[in-house]
């Protein structure tokens, strides 16, 4: 995902920030920006000021999606399979923007694919009602 990022950034003349909370590392002559713990309100305007998104979590997916971002997610982790990022790409018909090593997977989707933000949108709006409504049959 770092050597997509840093590839990425280099082509499009972008600086590239890596968010992170454990291993500290120097990637500055990379030309990688290392953040450490960054606070929400850091991690929601990074991510709503980017011009791309390269992500391995599930919120920053979300949260790109919530900002319609050009963005990949990458699902094999070092945690293993991201499961959630999965399920939420396909319940929105946009399982295509996957980082995957194995081309097969995403079909050899670029990051500049245009998205369908108004089909995604509104399957997101169709899961929010049947939640609402799951919900409201369990407390009743």
């Amino acid at each position: 995902m770092a050597e997509y990022a840093y590839k990425l950034a280099r082509e499009k003349g972008l600086k590239v920030y890596h968010l992170h909370n454990r291993v500290k590392m120097d990637l500055k002559e990379k030309g990688i920006n290392m953040l450490y713990d960054c606070s929400i309100e850091q991690f929601l305007a990074l991510i709503r000021d980017a011009e791309y998104v390269v992500t391995n979590s599930f919120h920053g997916t979300v949260f790109s999606i919530m900002f319609k971002k050009q963005f990949l997610s990458e699902l094999e982790t070092k945690g293993g399979f991201n499961n959630r990022v999965w399920e939420l790409l396909c319940s929105l018909g946009i399982n295509r923007r996957i980082l995957d090593r194995v081309p097969t997977i995403n079909d050899g989707v670029t990051i500049d694919e245009k998205i369908d933000w108004d089909t995604a949108a509104a399957k997101m709006e169709e899961n929010r009602k049947e939640s609402v409504e799951y919900i409201k049959s369990i407390i009743s």
